[in-house]
């Protein structure tokens, strides 16, 4: 399954001048205007937090199944909040992690488990922007199923097709701000859940 057939998901070319706006999950065979993208919009920026890392390693690694994993520990050190490295964020319910399936060749897909405050779209767009950051030669960052992106559970009425049961993913809105930012219009995203960087 590849994200970039969800809405919202798809491939960024490397035309320029087409006056069309990236969108929310940019990837491409070639890291030009993906690091454009992600270093110009706040709420996916790759690099934040401690970011000496991955600026130094910047284009700077072969596409190999060890590099990727190499890459998915460098995403778990800069956003320790995101992905439950950190006590704080394992005691609100954060247990959120990337795990690698495969690399064939420039293709790599990924299984997101657990329950992350962010929500999931967030997360695989940092961490494919970072995997194309650092590793150019990756053509594509691709889930192994199309369920893993969705932030609900939900059970679906096979008679009516309708959803008769629905449940958030995310781990608990622990001092409720979250849902404060939601109802305001805001993507709590931007802010994280203890407000110190945009992933937390």
């Amino acid at each position: 399954f590849s994200a970039s057939s969800l809405p919202g998901f798809a491939k960024l070319t490397r035309a320029s001048g087409d006056g069309l706006s990236p969108p929310p999950f940019a990837r491409t065979a070639g890291n030009t205007h993906m690091q454009k993208y992600f270093l110009r919009e706040p709420r996916l920026q790759v690099i934040g937090g401690k970011g000496r890392g991955l600026r130094m390693s910047m284009g700077s690694m072969e596409c190999s199944e060890e590099n990727v994993l190499q890459v998915l520990e460098m995403a778990r050190t800069e956003w320790p909040d995101m992905f439950g490295v950190s006590e704080r964020a394992r005691q609100i319910g954060i247990t959120g992690d990337v795990q690698l399936m495969s690399v064939d060749g420039p293709f790599v897909t990924l299984r997101l488990t657990g329950r992350f405050w962010h929500r999931r779209a967030t997360v695989m767009a940092c961490v494919a922007g970072m995997i194309g950051q650092v590793i150019p030669e990756v053509a594509d960052v691709t889930l192994e199923e199309a369920d893993q992106l969705s932030d609900l559970d939900q059970e679906i009425d096979p008679g009516t097709g309708q959803v008769i049961f629905e449940a958030d993913r995310r781990s608990p809105d622990f001092n409720g701000d979250r849902a404060t930012m939601e109802y305001a219009g805001l993507n709590p995203d931007n802010r994280g859940p203890f407000g110190q960087t945009p992933f937390g």
